[in-house]
């Protein structure tokens, strides 16, 4: 049961950013509503390893449990472009950017401050970045659980 529970949050990102995908196609939504909704998720994802606390025995294989499905969809991407130079597999292919899009956001920010000086946007960078941003939203929800016992 609790692999099961895991396995539910670790695609509830991708369902996240799907929905997220369809209201900004649907509603024309952009700036300030992106914002909000990124820092929603980044919210949910926070409170996602606050409870993970009660589920996982250790916080290395919480992260990793939860993030399972992140690292599939970021090899999926860099097997992709570095194979085939481009998204392959039709709309298959970009399926993976979903489960980045709730935080790309908040990702978009720090990378402004992070790259100021570069010219050249990647957007493997933009995944990296935003997978890590995930990852120290849910390790800081779980280390405050992790302090209130």
């Amino acid at each position: 049961m609790n692999m099961l529970l895991m396995l539910i949050v670790s695609v509830s990102p991708f369902a996240f950013g799907f929905a997220l995908n369809k209201a900004m196609m649907t509603f024309d939504l952009y700036g300030n509503a992106t914002l909000l909704l990124s820092l929603l998720f980044a919210v949910y994802w926070t409170y996602a390893g606050y409870k993970s606390y009660e589920i996982t025995g250790s916080a290395k294989s919480s992260v990793i449990a939860a993030h399972s499905f992140a690292f599939l969809s970021i090899g999926s991407v860099f097997f992709q472009l570095l194979v085939y130079g481009r998204y392959a597999f039709g709309w298959l292919g970009t399926l993976p950017q979903f489960f980045y899009l709730p935080m790309v956001r908040l990702t978009a920010i720090v990378q402004i401050n992070l790259m100021f000086f570069v010219r050249t946007h990647y957007t493997t960078v933009t995944y990296v970045l935003s997978l890590l941003l995930m990852i120290a939203f849910y390790y800081a929800g779980y280390v405050m659980r992790q302090k209130r016992v």
